[in-house]
């Protein structure tokens, strides 16, 4: 009998109380999410911004028409394009290539696409040995783990951590890693786009005889334009940084040098259907990670609560709609602050989606049974005016009785882990619901 997977809430209760997960996200407060506020802090930000919104939803909708012309430039350079449904096809696809061309091992660059097809695996069990080149994911496949955030992969380790990891693998440690990388397929010219900072995407690019480049459908922009134009957003938002130390273009195979072969793989797993819905606006993600930057919630719980490859406030969004009712929890994972909207570089209504997510899951009748209780109870008191009064008056006195001389709660049933970090003052005496005109409002 398959047992229910744990929820988010026990799994950010069990990450929080590590200390090494507070020290390394109170490092990267400091340095990663610190600088990127610097550099949106830009006085064209805002223009960059609605340009690169306007492109990212305009190749949305041109989705269908980008990705044909696409695939035909791509033919036309020499490139083999295949389209794979769904994670599994995606995996075949790539296992078939390495077969067809002899292949017994595969360098890999950073991509969390990849990490969401579980190709790693795929591969490993087709008789390959798989290579993560970049230095986080490199550091994640040591430990058998997944990546934490979506640039950088081992946010949540500390430097003693990695060099126990490398000194247990390797016999010897590291200082520091940073990374970050994103696609981009450039419809006009049938180009792939990588951006990395270590140089391990042309690295694992160039070098082999054969190059395969995985990507989501939903990455196809329409030119070169375009493309300098994103580029001024995503290293800004994602790390603070004025451009990204690599930019790489492959079109076609190296023009009788390596690589000989270059395929591109495109990726469906639920896209099209996001494409088609409400959740639309998910597809204009450039993956810079900035919502999670931002996050609250993301920044006290940590990544590996998420229980998913795209965590944070996209993930809240994603994962629910490409994976399915087991992250249903997600979506209600958000103080609904609005930080995460606030900072994305193409204005994601993310609050506004988790909502929808969360209307989805009542009318579903996917709700919890506590939640319907809780729910009754409240349209109960809420549709009655004397009986939500006197609620209201009685839980008043209790909590003033609880709270003492201090006025203080520090304590309720259920709420350890809220109260943990913070505390609330007891209602008043007289609240302004009770006030004599109030009163005489609402209570006849």
């Amino acid at each position: 009998m398959a047992t229910a997977p744990i929820s988010f809430a026990r799994r950010a209760a069990a990450d929080k109380d590590g200390p090494a997960l507070r020290q390394a996200m109170e490092t990267a407060k400091r340095q990663l999410f610190g600088n990127a506020d610097k550099a949106m802090a830009h006085p064209d930000y805002p223009r960059w911004r609605d340009e690169g919104t306007r492109i990212r939803e305009e190749a949305v909708g041109r989705l269908p028409e980008l990705l044909e012309r696409f695939e035909e430039r791509a033919r036309a350079a020499g490139a083999e394009v295949h389209w794979a449904r769904d994670a599994a096809a995606a995996r075949r696809i790539v296992a078939a290539i390495a077969k067809k061309h002899g292949c017994r091992s595969v360098i890999k660059s950073k991509s969390m696409l990849t990490e969401e097809i579980e190709l790693n695996d795929g591969l490993e069990r087709a008789g390959l040995e798989v290579l993560e080149t970049d230095l986080g994911e490199y550091v994640v496949q040591l430990s058998g783990g997944r990546p934490s955030h979506i640039i950088a992969p081992i946010i949540h380790m500390t430097a003693k951590e990695v060099n126990a990891l490398f000194a247990a693998k390797h016999g010897g440690g590291l200082k520091d890693s940073k990374e970050a990388i994103a696609n981009f397929l450039v419809a006009a010219t049938g180009s792939v786009a990588i951006v990395t900072n270590e140089g391990n995407g042309r690295f694992s690019g160039a070098r082999p005889r054969v190059r395969v480049s995985v990507a989501g459908i939903e990455k196809v922009i329409p030119g070169l334009a375009e493309l300098g134009k994103l580029l001024r957003l995503l290293p800004r938002a994602a790390t603070g940084q004025h451009s990204s130390a690599y930019v790489s273009l492959a079109t076609g195979p190296g023009g009788g040098r390596h690589p000989e072969h270059h395929h591109i793989v495109l990726v469906d797993g639920g896209r099209s259907r996001l494409l088609a819905g409400k959740y639309r606006a998910m597809l204009r993600c450039i993956r810079c990670g900035s919502c999670m930057n931002h996050c609250p919630v993301y920044k006290t719980a940590g990544g590996l609560s998420y229980d998913s490859v795209y965590v944070g406030p996209m993930g809240a969004v994603l994962s629910p709609n490409l994976f399915g009712p087991r992250h249903d929890d997600l979506p209600h994972a958000a103080t609904m602050c609005g930080a995460c909207s606030a900072s994305c570089p193409v204005k994601i209504p993310l609050p506004e989606l988790m909502r929808e997510l969360r209307e989805d899951q009542v009318e579903a009748g996917r709700e919890s049974r506590l939640q319907k209780l809780l729910f009754a109870l409240w349209l109960a008191a809420a549709t009655r005016p004397r009986l939500y009064a006197f609620g209201a008056r009685l839980a008043s006195a209790v909590l003033r009785l609880v709270g003492g001389r201090a006025q203080r709660l520090d304590a309720l049933p259920g709420g350890a882990g809220w109260f943990a970090g913070r505390a609330l003052r007891t209602p008043a005496e007289r609240p302004f619901r009770f006030s004599s005109s109030a009163s005489s409002r609402h209570d006849d």
